[in-house]
């Protein structure tokens, strides 16, 4: 009796597939390893167990050095101020609403958008969304190696809707190089390249203290180097409210 039932297209078929899931398995194994590396290297998960972050930084844009300083918080407050021809500028979460009072600007201190929120904590947050990137709502995908800032580094890229992540980590130093942020921003789609050009050590951590950052569509590139950082600071939570006219 013949049978009909063999299809060896069906075969070929599964085969492939067999091949396809066989090697995302490998990625998977091979990110999660190089992101193990990473941990140990950085003690990224440790430093998202520290409650409070506070930063002064000299800024350099269009040639002016502007002082800044940053107050971080958890959970999710954050403060920003700006010292500009004798003018005070602050940004500022009390970790549900966020606003920004520019003085020479606007007489009032405007909203700050979810969009906008979320891009400043990807900046100076205390998460790193390379650990527990899936609990944050993340997928990862290692694509393989490239070149970053002359460094030959591995290529991770997290995604989730609204935002891409691309990461280029050094095996050398196991330090995040480059990072590509695209997202969506009052309707619009925005790029950031953020170059990590020098790295400090603060007791177990390692972090970047020279930072360059260029903005697409045309907005502007800037600079900043961290002049002090300290992780024992007190922060009363009146730092982080609504600022005033």
């Amino acid at each position: 009796m013949v049978s009909y039932n063999h299809n060896p297209m069906k075969k070929i078929l599964f085969i492939l597939f067999a091949l396809v899931f066989f090697q995302a398995s490998l990625e998977a194994q091979k990110l999660s390893k190089l992101l193990d590396h990473y941990y140990e290297a950085t003690h990224a998960p440790e430093l998202e167990q520290v409650p409070s972050l506070y930063m002064e930084m000299l800024l350099e844009q269009g040639g002016v050095q502007i002082p800044v300083t940053v107050y971080v918080k958890k959970p999710g407050k954050f403060r920003m101020e700006m010292e500009y021809q004798g003018q005070r500028a602050v940004t500022v979460s009390d970790g549900r609403e966020g606003w920004s009072y520019v003085p020479w600007v606007s007489p009032a201190p405007r909203p700050l958008t979810g969009e906008e929120m979320e891009q400043l904590s990807q900046q100076f947050g205390l998460e790193d969304n390379l650990v527990d990137y899936e609990k944050k709502g993340f997928t990862a995908e290692l694509a393989g190696k490239t070149e970053a800032d002359g460094k030959e580094c591995y290529k991770i890229i997290l995604r989730k809707e609204g935002v891409h992540l691309t990461y280029y980590l050094d095996p050398q130093t196991w330090h995040v190089v480059k990072v590509e942020i695209e997202g969506d921003m009052r309707g619009q789609t925005f790029h950031t390249t953020v170059h990590n050009r020098a790295y400090g050590t603060f007791g177990k951590f390692s972090l970047p203290v020279e930072v360059e950052t260029g903005v697409g569509n045309g907005l502007g590139h800037s600079s900043y180097t961290v002049t002090a950082l300290r992780f024992d600071k007190e922060m009363p939570d009146t730092l982080f409210v609504k600022p005033a006219k």
